[in-house]
């Protein structure tokens, strides 16, 4: 999806088929404002976390809630057992996202 708003707390995600999806922001302390992490009309690979719906006033339309996840080992869920083996495919080429998570005298540690 395409980031649409970005606040401190939350961001606003555009989706496929006019539907909008929404991140929340870790409250875990030292976790960085998504403002910091995220730019707008940045585009990021996104899995579904969480939905639900809603009554809109009135009770006339509904009102529908996803919530979404950029964490690597979330949006890779599906690949550990392609990269492992344990089930057959041609993993040339294919595309896992990470997150540097520390950076080090002799490079970085990648979480994915």
């Amino acid at each position: 999806g395409i980031v649409r708003q970005l606040e401190d707390d939350f961001a606003v995600i555009s989706l496929p088929n006019m539907f909008s999806g929404y991140i929340r922001r870790k409250s875990e302390k030292g976790e960085p404002p998504l403002t910091k992490v995220i730019s707008l009309h940045q585009v990021l690979a996104t899995v579904v976390v969480k939905t639900a719906s809603e009554a809109a006033a009135g009770g006339v339309t509904t009102r529908r809630r996803i919530e979404l996840s950029i964490l690597p080992n979330q949006v890779n869920a599906g690949y550990d057992r392609l990269l492992t083996g344990d089930i057959t495919g041609d993993a040339n080429g294919l595309k896992i996202r990470g997150r540097i998570s520390s950076i080090e005298d002799h490079g970085t540690v990648v979480d994915v």
